[in-house]
């Protein structure tokens, strides 16, 4: 159920999934966070940490060290 997810298509099956991604360089003091996948594209994906309220961030494909999904389970 923690599926890697290494290729945009992979990413793009997943959208509206709850992830885990670590980064390669630090974005908004943020180097690994839990959080919504909320689309995909050939570039990078749009990603809503947890406890945000913000819109979310773009990720460059290139920024991302590993990511994946991270069920909540009950």
């Amino acid at each position: 159920i923690y599926r890697f997810l290494k290729n945009p298509e992979h990413f793009k099956r997943f959208i509206g999934e709850r992830i885990k991604i670590r980064l390669k360089k630090k974005i908004n003091g943020m180097r690994q966070a839990i959080g919504k996948l909320c689309s995909s594209t050939e570039a990078g994906i749009q990603f809503l940490p947890e406890n945000e309220s913000e819109e979310g961030l773009f990720i460059a494909y290139e920024n991302i060290s590993k990511a994946r999904l991270e069920p909540e389970l009950n």
